[in-house]
């Protein structure tokens, strides 16, 4: 596969390279391209994700919170499983 990188992003990746960030453009490529798979999250991954970072709250998290952040968290819920189809 061939791609065609704007001229803005070569200057930014060739700026990199100059840094000493990476070697070349295929790493920095390849590292781009890890991030952006570490960004994709299933709609159950952010709910589990989300639940546990509102558990920390340590006391501050009811069954109604609980609720309502499962209510409103549905609708994305469906449009993620949507996309994917």
């Amino acid at each position: 596969m061939n791609i065609t990188l704007s001229p803005e992003q070569e200057k930014f990746i060739q700026s990199q390279i100059a840094k000493g960030r990476y070697t070349n453009i295929q790493q920095a490529v390849d590292e781009a391209l890890k991030l952006l798979e570490k960004q994709e999250i299933t709609p159950t991954e952010l709910e589990e994700k989300s639940t546990h970072q509102l558990d920390k709250l340590a006391g501050t998290w009811t069954e109604t919170d609980e609720i309502e952040f499962l209510e409103n968290t549905q609708p994305f819920r469906k449009i993620e499983t949507n996309l994917w189809k």
